[in-house]
């Protein structure tokens, strides 16, 4: 799928644990935001994944300013990654130091430092708006294997349950327990979501099933939401989730990729 419609993704490399506070909260805003521990294991990754925005922890100490430089030299060097962008956050306020090293080094997205929240936010969200990051796409949808994500609700007299497969704050893809599938354009109401040990109720309406697709040869069934029974605590539960999926899904291939 293409960047425009897709968007891109932001990785922050190695962000010290304030800094992860205000990521988690990218999420709610659907811009998908992942923390690297170790650069190393990412290009790689990027080589496959080059619809990405780099954002750096600058410091000045030696040691720290020579890994730095090293990390971005290898990013332009890299054919499949040199059009990667950059930017840089710090601790503390470096910017006569981020001055002179954007001299000579090709920094795309500038630099921001951590300070309150909603001031990084702010300056997240403008490098996100200018560099397009969001695409087309309205909702960050996360997969989940059968068996980590589950539903029911009562319908009719009747208790249906099953697994969830696909998720975004619009609605679910599922697989049912019981039965083949759901009439289209039925309102349920209460519907009892179990996201790996999350629990929340919303109403959703059954939409269609996928009659060509399926799992295990099980045909595939979506349910929206009915955005009026999410509120802000709601909502805030369903990105996180979707946040520590997608960020395990990518560790599980940085991982992966070092291992082949």
């Amino acid at each position: 799928m293409s960047i425009e419609l897709m968007g891109k993704k932001l990785y922050f490399v190695y962000a010290p644990a304030i800094l992860k506070e205000y990521i988690d909260e990218l999420w709610n805003y659907e811009i998908e935001a992942y923390t690297v521990s170790d650069f190393s294991l990412l290009l790689p990754y990027l080589r496959m994944n080059a619809d990405a925005i780099l954002l750096f922890n600058f410091e000045t100490d030696k040691q720290a300013l020579h890994k730095l430089q090293q990390n971005i030299s290898a990013l332009r060097a890299d054919e499949s990654c040199k059009h990667i962008e950059i930017g840089l956050f710090s601790v503390r306020d470096l910017n006569s130091q981020y001055v002179e090293l954007s001299k000579t080094l090709q920094i795309d997205c500038g630099y921001f430092i951590i300070t309150d929240k909603q001031r990084v936010l702010q300056s997240i969200l403008q490098i996100c708006a200018q560099k397009q990051v969001k695409g087309r796409r309205k909702y960050i949808r996360v997969k989940c294997p059968v068996n980590y994500a589950s539903f029911n609700f009562e319908l009719n007299g009747l208790n249906i349950r099953g697994h969830i497969i696909d998720l975004s704050i619009a609605g679910m893809a599922v697989l049912l327990e019981d039965q083949e599938s759901l009439p289209p354009n039925i309102k349920i109401p209460n519907i009892q979501l179990n996201l790996h040990g999350t629990i929340l109720t919303i109403d959703g309406i059954s939409y269609k099933t996928e009659e060509t697709r399926n799992v295990n040869g099980q045909q595939v069934n979506v349910i929206l939401f009915d955005l009026k029974s999410l509120d802000k605590v709601k909502e805030e539960k369903i990105h996180s989730f979707i946040r520590r999926k997608l960020q395990k899904d990518f560790e599980d291939q940085l991982v992966s990729l070092q291992n082949t």
